[in-house]
């Protein structure tokens, strides 16, 4: 259970801190989003894929089996640590 909720916590954090920062952003007339470097529609899809990706991690965090084989125990807490360390690196950055 802490550990489903710690996979959660973290997306949902980085994603309430940026697009709450966005508004504020946008509330004082500050345009963050420039051009983009590629085809605006092709940017975008690449940008938002990376919450499959998260919602993979949570769905595998609240028991729903996506994985193909048995996962060690070791690795898993590896995963969990790394997963923290980006979303960590996220927020600082």
């Amino acid at each position: 259970m802490i550990e489903s909720l710690f996979v959660t916590l973290f997306p949902i954090l980085f994603l309430i801190v940026l697009f709450g920062g966005g508004e504020m952003f946008r509330r004082k007339n500050i345009d963050m989003d420039g051009e983009p470097p590629i085809n605006r529609v092709l940017f975008y899809i690449s940008k938002y894929s990376i919450l499959i990706l998260w919602g993979a991690m949570i769905l595998q965090g609240w028991s729903v089996n996506l994985s193909f084989a048995k996962v060690p125990g070791l690795l898993k807490w590896i995963s969990l640590f790394l997963w923290a360390s980006g979303f960590m690196l996220l927020f600082i950055g």
